[in-house]
């Protein structure tokens, strides 16, 4: 299956944004798919614990398991060990923990880890016990940076707010360039002069995008992240290393991005116009790719995979650069120096962040930047072929879910292909409205059911200043898909 290229197209006489659905004068709806052109990660402050995975050697896969089904699974005489081991409270109890584990090799999800994590895994595992100072050191850094994901189905996901941040940046450097703005101000401050307006009157409120949903059996990996520096030094940069799990290049994922006109009232002065905000996407970061391309050049290692001129990049996630956030020419990044030395500001960062397949970035060519998707328009036909990739998977994953001791003698279904399947969606009336700051995103609770939402576009006006600046609760009947994902809010 090939995705198309994104190409701007000619809708009107002096128009070059992309094909939209209009359901009245005062929306726009745009269709997207997101393509990942190099590894993502976006954190969702969750780790993965040694606790709760083993690392196969010969596969190079991480099984994650439960906790809770892998205790009550174990023999007596296994559970009695295991008992014993908890008993001790040491520090070197912990090791013995995870080597219970490993030998007893528990079932679970897999999820692919590269090489180098798999030599940490068995470098860790044979720790000294009685080294305190040791053990505090290594387990400290072997937490694993789990990705944004969706409880139902466990596969990584894409926010919307970190699309409309990615959006937004782009949308600020178009802006600067005509309205020349001093450096010398705050970037609150900047971004309410160059946007005409804060909070209820940032044109950006009226910008909905929804979270960009997997297509298919979208898979991670478990890689590094390692600092290495922008000019060639005989110096190796300072900065400890990282362990993420990622979403590697070639995975797709769906969604919309909703313009909306604001009323009279609003108040906003310099609404969001698509042409415009299309164009500043493909200007702005087509620029820094280039410019991040020549750094890497330098240094001799390999450039992300080229996307067509044409082509809308973003640049999503952590370790998307310093300079893909911030507006060019007004730039003021922090630059950690080393201990005892105070920290200075300049106009560019000194080192970037790649995902690598070991804890330091010896093998050059084998690292790879952070965070570039491409955004593109899918004809119909893919669109049937994405629904029909999709329909596949939930046939398959429904059909892999333990159900009784019978599961594993059912045949194997036949997955026939379909046509686009009808979105499924039900009303919960009078559901309990809260807020998630940690994970940034609205929950519904109806009874013993939740739904859920990425960042706070769904929610109205009126309930913004309790649920989320005061952090209280609130009844809404809330729209919800079968994915149980939030749709729509309204207030009860």
């Amino acid at each position: 299956m090939k995705e198309p290229t994104f190409i701007m197209k000619d809708h009107s006489k002096n128009s070059n944004v992309p094909s939209i659905h209009q359901s009245n004068y005062q929306k726009q709806v745009f269709s997207f798919c997101i393509k990942t052109v190099s590894p993502v990660h976006i954190g969702c402050d969750e780790v993965y614990e040694p606790m709760n995975f083993v690392i196969d050697e010969t596969s190079e896969t991480m099984t994650v398991f439960d906790s809770e089904s892998f205790i009550q699974n174990l023999s007596a005489k296994d559970r009695l060990e295991f008992s014993n081991i908890c008993k001790e409270g040491s520090i070197g109890s912990i090791i013995k923990i995870y080597r219970f584990i490993s030998k007893l090799r528990p079932d679970g999800r897999r999820i692919g880890v590269c090489p180098g994590l798999v030599k940490h895994y068995g470098k860790t595992l044979g720790l000294p016990l009685n080294n305190e100072r040791v053990l505090k050191n290594e387990l400290n850094k072997f937490m694993i940076g789990r990705t944004s994901f969706l409880l139902t189905t466990d596969r990584p996901y894409i926010p919307g707010s970190a699309i409309k941040g990615s959006l937004r940046t782009a949308y600020l450097n178009h802006l600067a360039e005509s309205a020349r703005p001093q450096d010398s101000k705050k970037s609150q401050q900047l971004e309410r002069e160059l946007m005409q307006g804060s909070f209820n009157t940032d044109p950006f409120r009226l910008l909905k995008v929804s979270d960009f949903m997997p297509v298919g059996p979208v898979n991670s990996k478990v890689v590094y992240a390692v600092n290495e520096k922008k000019r060639r030094s005989q110096y190796e940069p300072k900065g400890p290393y990282q362990i993420l799990e990622v979403i590697p290049p070639g995975a797709i994922f769906t969604g919309t991005i909703t313009i909306e006109q604001p009323l009279e009232k609003a108040k906003i002065d310099r609404p969001v116009d698509a042409k415009t905000l299309f164009q500043s996407i493909r200007k702005f970061f087509h620029t820094e790719k280039n410019l991040e391309d020549k750094i890497l050049q330098s240094i001799n290692i390999p450039q992300s995979p080229k996307v067509p001129e044409d082509a809308l990049l973003l640049r999503v996630g952590r370790h998307s650069g310093a300079e893909s956030m911030t507006i060019a020419g007004l730039r003021s990044i922090k630059i950690m120096k080393g201990k005892g030395q105070q920290s200075t500001y300049e106009k560019a960062a000194t080192t970037l962040w790649l995902a690598s397949p070991h804890d330091k970035g010896v093998q050059k060519q084998a690292l790879q930047p952070f965070g570039w998707v491409e955004l593109f328009k899918p004809s119909a036909e893919y669109e049937t072929e994405l629904a029909n990739l999709e329909a596949q998977f939930t046939d398959s994953f429904m059909f892999s879910r333990p159900k009784g001791k019978d599961q594993s003698q059912r045949p194997k279904p036949t997955v026939e292909k379909k046509a686009p399947p009808t979105p499924t969606e039900d009303v919960w009336s009078g559901a309990v409205i809260s807020w998630d700051p940690g994970r940034q995103q609205i929950i519904a609770t109806l009874g013993t059911k939740k739904a859920y939402s990425a960042g706070r576009d769904l929610l109205p006006d009126s309930m913004v200043k309790s649920v989320i600046q005061k952090k209280k609760i609130a009844k809404a009947n809330v729209t919800v898909n079968s994915s149980f994902k939030i749709v729509k809010i309204e207030p009860a």
